[in-house]
């Protein structure tokens, strides 16, 4: 019984040896198979499905941003063609801050230029406001209430056309004429940039 056992074990033992080359091949592709199945399939579908899908939206934005990028280029350069004394012109435009003391100095200047006094002057500070009632991005206001003594009807209207002509932005919303004797209250609203 133990020589059959033995032959059993030969048989098998040579049988394995035969096949052991087969065998390890066999598993290392079962291996493999169930990982590209489970683990790498699902992945490589999901890239080739967003990879395939999206190329021409993808081609889309591509090209809008190169459209993008070209348009601000232009603008750099046209910015840099400017020069300074625009640059400058255009910063008295719009200052950087609100300078109120600047600010009643020209008003006292354009004033006095023709033939007002500057009696009293009130400046706050608000937030820009578009027609639309929407708050303007990067730009802040100051409102002016102040007093001018003196001149005439004449006088007033250049002063506001020395006002239009002024290299800073002002709008006026009211005048009224206050008593006799040539006094208006003048109420304007100039901008700054907020930074």
């Amino acid at each position: 019984m133990a020589a059959k056992k033995k032959i059993k074990n030969n048989q098998f033992s040579s049988f394995l040896d035969r096949r052991l080359q087969f065998l390890i091949a066999l598993i290392v592709i079962v291996i493999f198979g169930f990982g590209y199945y489970y683990l790498l399939g699902p992945k490589y579908k999901n890239v080739s499905f967003i990879g395939g899908s999206d190329l021409a939206s993808l081609e889309q934005s591509y090209q809008t941003a190169q459209g993008n990028l070209q348009a601000l280029k232009k603008l750099d350069s046209d910015f840099q063609s400017l020069g300074q004394e625009t640059i400058d012109r255009l910063s008295r435009a719009l200052p950087l801050k609100p300078d109120k003391a600047g600010l009643f100095t020209q008003l006292e200047a354009l004033a006095s230029s023709n033939g007002f006094g500057l009696a009293s002057i009130d400046i706050q500070e608000g937030e820009a406001v578009a027609g639309d009632g929407t708050n303007v991005l990067g730009v802040n206001q100051l409102n002016l209430s102040f007093l001018l003594r003196g001149g005439d009807y004449n006088s007033l209207q250049t002063f506001l056309d020395d006002m239009e002509a002024h290299l800073r932005i002002f709008d006026v919303a009211s005048i009224n004429f206050v008593g006799e004797g040539g006094s208006y209250q003048v109420q304007m609203v100039t901008y700054y940039q907020a930074l």
